[in-house]
């Protein structure tokens, strides 16, 4: 709260030194937001356990996210690499690709997704992937050329740890695809339309500036 009240304090500056909100707004249109959602952690697990003596396995883990990249010499596939955090109390989702598709892994249960037309062709329980534009998040994410072959998004109240074993237990962290990591506040004014998410941003300003 102490945070919110000094960006709050800033954005104020920023308003008077224009000469006051009525000024401002005849001269600007604005938007507020924040770039994540934030959600409590009370838990923290170390994902690179779950593959420990696994060869050709490297795992990469920081706040809400974690990734496996299978290296030369994995014997396993990302089926078998996803079956390995079945029942993981840490771990909500487990995303990888399968061909040309990709596969959300929940608890043992699969949706198979892909881009179809204007919107997706799906086999399985959609409800796994229930988050806030889950298929097109998860999509992209695994379309990333950096993007580990399984991405892993954390249960609800848990953290993976850093490589240092580093976590946020006690305060708040984000990156999975919870709705509570996903959706943030914004605030638009003298734009003609309101974004629906962040990434509605940069065309609307496009689009004000004539560009």
């Amino acid at each position: 709260h102490d945070v919110l009240a000094r960006c709050d304090e800033g954005i104020g500056t920023l308003i008077e030194a224009a000469g006051g909100a009525d000024e401002f707004l005849e001269r600007y249109a604005v938007i507020v937001c924040s770039d994540h959602g934030q959600t409590a952690v009370t838990q923290a697990a170390t994902l690179q356990e779950r593959y420990a003596g696994v060869p050709g396995t490297l795992v990469a883990a920081s706040n809400r996210a974690g990734m496996v990249y299978r290296l030369p010499g994995c014997r396993e596939d990302e089926r078998e690499l996803a079956r390995r955090l079945d029942g993981d109390p840490s771990v909500e989702v487990v995303l990888f690709r399968e061909g040309a598709e990709a596969v959300a892994r929940r608890d043992g249960e699969e949706l198979r997704f892909r881009p179809a037309g204007d919107g997706w062709a799906t086999s399985g329980d959609e409800s796994l992937l229930d988050h806030p534009n889950g298929l097109e998040r998860s999509w992209a994410a695994l379309a990333n050329p950096n993007a580990g072959e399984l991405i892993v998004s954390a249960a609800e109240g848990w953290e993976l740890a850093d490589l240092a074993g580093r976590h946020h237990v006690g305060g708040g962290s984000h990156g999975s695809l919870a709705t509570g990591d996903s959706e943030v506040p914004m605030l638009t004014v003298g734009l003609h339309a309101e974004p629906s998410g962040i990434t509605d941003i940069a065309p609307l300003a496009l689009e004000h500036f004539g560009v």
